[in-house]
């Protein structure tokens, strides 16, 4: 069954407000969250002089030049249990959520030093306000999952070799990733007689087992890598199970997201970050 938002219908009617650029790249993020089973609340995208004017007076905006004027930002806020969670912005969905977004071209609040805003994304497209509205067919619905070719390559190689019976349908989510993790723990147990149950959870013991992974490095552990990093939106141009400078830069790229050591090397802590 598809994920569907808590507060889908009102964050699909708050993206359709945007201008055109910002709304093909808000659905995309959409989207991938609805894929990964992230639960957001997307509280406001466009804003009046008038409401501006009120936050700049009340303090809550230090400027009349707001993004929001123009139809390029959006302000969005956690959900579980259909509450608003404003203080969980640090929590390992939510940081593949923003790292996505920053890939897709967004700008965060929360990287700002003057005003740390993390409820913030703005798209600045080719400056302020250069991105028009009108002419946009597309309007934003109930989201579908993206099928991917790749996907479904990595679904079925999971699946020859590690027998973990995932359905075969190029949609990723916690299913796959779980895959991913069992086979992780499966070649662990292999090539290193980790003693593991390869369960798909990570715990102790597999955190315990973590092998470093890094430029030059081939095999089946490296496909994993290269696998996990695609379904989170870092692709290394290739997973083909040898560690290269693509998928090097895409470690680090990850790392950045993830505000870890930037060295492109898979150790623990960036096998943590992947699979907690």
């Amino acid at each position: 069954m598809t994920f569907i938002m808590t507060y889908d219908q009102r964050n699909l009617n708050n993206i359709n407000k945007l201008a055109y650029n910002t709304k093909k790249a808000a659905l995309q993020w959409y989207r991938y969250c609805c894929e990964q089973e992230i639960d957001l609340l997307i509280y406001e995208t466009t804003r009046t002089l008038e409401e501006q004017a009120r936050n700049y007076k009340s303090g809550a905006s230090q400027t009349m030049r707001s993004y929001h004027l123009v139809g390029q930002a959006l302000d969005f806020v956690p959900v579980k249990d259909r509450l608003a969670i404003w203080n969980g912005f640090d929590t390992p969905k939510i940081k593949n959520a923003i790292a996505k977004a920053k890939q897709l071209g967004f700008t965060w609040g929360g990287d700002w030093t003057t005003l740390v805003d993390k409820v913030h994304l703005q798209y600045e497209y080719n400056g302020y306000g250069t991105d028009p509205f009108g002419s946009v067919k597309e309007t934003a619905t109930a989201p579908r999952p993206i099928v991917s070719q790749t996907v479904l390559n990595i679904q079925k190689v999971v699946n020859s070799r590690y027998g973990t019976g995932l359905k075969v349908d190029g949609r990723y989510g916690p299913a796959t990733n779980r895959a991913l993790l069992k086979g992780y723990q499966i070649e662990l147990n292999e090539q290193y007689k980790a003693g593991l149950m390869a369960d798909g959870i990570w715990g102790p013991k597999t955190k315990a087992a973590v092998r470093v992974v890094k430029k030059g490095a081939r095999g089946n552990i490296t496909y994993i890598l290269q696998a996990t990093l695609y379904v989170r939106g870092f692709d290394s141009r290739g997973i083909d199970g040898i560690f290269g400078a693509n998928t090097e830069m895409a470690v680090k790229s990850y790392q950045k997201s993830q505000n870890l050591n930037q060295d492109g090397v898979a150790g623990r802590d960036t096998w943590t970050k992947i699979f907690e």
